[in-house]
């Protein structure tokens, strides 16, 4: 499966930057490093996350 990123997500996630960034470039670089990884990590395991029935 390939992850294609349209538009207007690339687009949100440069104004979280610059939103975020005046208080701290830091925090904001991470965050939206984190954010653009998070869809890599579902594709690479694509049960993380899945809801499993409750054990009685």
């Amino acid at each position: 499966m390939e992850l294609k990123w349209t538009g207007k997500v690339l687009s949100d996630l440069a104004r979280l930057y610059d939103f975020l960034a005046p208080v701290n470039k830091l925090a904001a670089a991470r965050t939206v490093q984190a954010l653009a990884a998070a869809p890599g990590t579902l594709l690479a395991n694509p049960r993380l996350g899945e809801q499993l029935e409750a054990i009685t």
